[in-house]
């Protein structure tokens, strides 16, 4: 039997997963690393607020699969010609900006999670730190369009008319 050697006592083998010091988001200027940190943990305490609010309903579930599948099929598209370097054309939207109108607000914060963590599997390797900040921020725009979209503000309350009344 072959063993991956270790690094050390109370390492993990090399080719395991890296030890959390050795993650790239150390690397970073403070400033910087505060910033990405700030907005992961900001996503993370939004989730678990909608979370603790969330009512299950099966129809909802339903829909939410529906255009996650969709977002799915959009990202395997993407492995076949490649993820472009520089500018490039978000399609992924047309799929999630549903799941901000029509689901919770819980929908909202994890639908971007879950089709960044499908690309890095399928499409690209990117530093994992970039991948978990961009779909924190991503995660944290859908849930305050979200929030405003089913919690109308007091312009709304004061004018009478709902933000959804075109519906």
């Amino acid at each position: 039997m072959h063993f991956a050697r270790s690094s050390g006592p109370g390492r993990l083998p090399r080719r395991g997963m890296p030890r959390v010091r050795d993650w790239a988001v150390w690397s970073l200027p403070p400033r910087l690393r505060a910033f990405v940190l700030l907005v992961i943990c900001a996503d993370l305490i939004c989730a678990g607020v909608a979370a603790a609010a969330f009512r299950f309903s099966a129809g909802q579930l339903a829909l939410f699969a529906a255009l996650l599948a969709c977002g799915a099929v959009t990202v395997e598209l993407t492995r076949r010609a490649g993820e472009p370097a520089g500018v490039v054309k978000d399609v992924y939207a047309v799929w999630e900006l549903p799941v901000v109108i029509l689901l919770p607000v819980l929908y909202a914060l994890i639908m971007p999670a879950i089709r960044l963590a499908l690309t890095q599997w399928r499409v690209k390797r990117a530093p994992p730190y970039r991948r978990v900040f961009t779909a924190a921020a991503i995660g944290l725009a859908y849930g305050s369009a979200s929030l405003g979209w089913w919690r109308p503000g007091p312009a709304a309350s004061l004018s009478g008319r709902s933000t959804r009344a075109w519906c």
